[in-house]
């Protein structure tokens, strides 16, 4: 089947085999009918090519700029991807930082909290020894005021048996006066009775003069 310029088909895929366009093609048909009648139809024919040339320029190009923009819309996802990840792994860090820091306080929090409680230990044994310590002086001091005691009784007793010795034949009298007691006593005697006097309290030499009324101190 001829095309409408006349041309045969082996013809015009010669033409496009070594000229390799739509243009091309048409002015290869213009040249092999150049000198006779199918100049006009010619152009017609040439026209369309062009047009349908010019169709699949344009839609080659819009499926470029498509492509173009799939590739720019594609790298925009992996920078957002990239900055998103790079935002991510900034918090796991601080996340990782704060984490550490918290532990190295509960850490010291610990080491402190053990410190007070080995001193609270130490003061509880200081205040139990302290404890002890103080029964024990209380324990000594009941003794030792309670040998106190015995030897305040028995001064009094003693300051009463020199008394009732050296006077046990002398009726002592509120008018006799301690000079005249004092000239009865021996010099021996005298000694031991201010001995007695000064070592005895206040509360001793009461009870002892309530016995004796008439009873001073040298």
């Amino acid at each position: 089947m001829d095309f409408a310029c006349g041309c045969p088909p082996a013809f015009l895929v010669g033409v496009v085999s070594r000229n390799g366009s739509g243009s091309d093609l048409a002015s290869g048909c213009v040249n092999a009918h150049q000198g006779h009648g199918g100049g006009v139809q010619l152009l017609a024919w040439w026209g369309l090519i062009l047009k349908a040339e010019r169709k699949l320029w344009i839609a080659g190009r819009v499926r470029g700029s498509d492509a173009i923009e799939a590739e720019t819309a594609a790298t925009k996802i992996a920078r957002e991807k990239d900055q998103g990840l790079k935002v991510a792994l900034e918090r796991v860090s601080n996340l990782r930082t704060k984490f550490s820091r918290k532990k190295t306080q509960l850490k010291e929090k610990e080491q402190l909290i053990a410190g007070l409680e080995a001193a609270l230990k130490t003061r509880e044994d200081e205040l139990s020894a302290c404890t002890v310590e103080k029964s024990m002086l209380q324990r000594d001091h009941k003794k030792e005021l309670g040998k106190v005691r015995d030897s305040l009784l028995e001064l009094e007793l003693s300051a009463a048996e020199v008394i009732d010795y050296v006077y046990s034949s002398v009726e002592l009298k509120d008018q006799k006066s301690s000079s005249e007691l004092l000239e009865m006593m021996p010099a021996e005697l005298k000694k031991h009775y201010r001995f007695i006097t000064n070592m005895c309290s206040s509360a001793v030499l009461a009870k002892v003069k309530s016995h004796y009324p008439g009873l001073e101190e040298p």
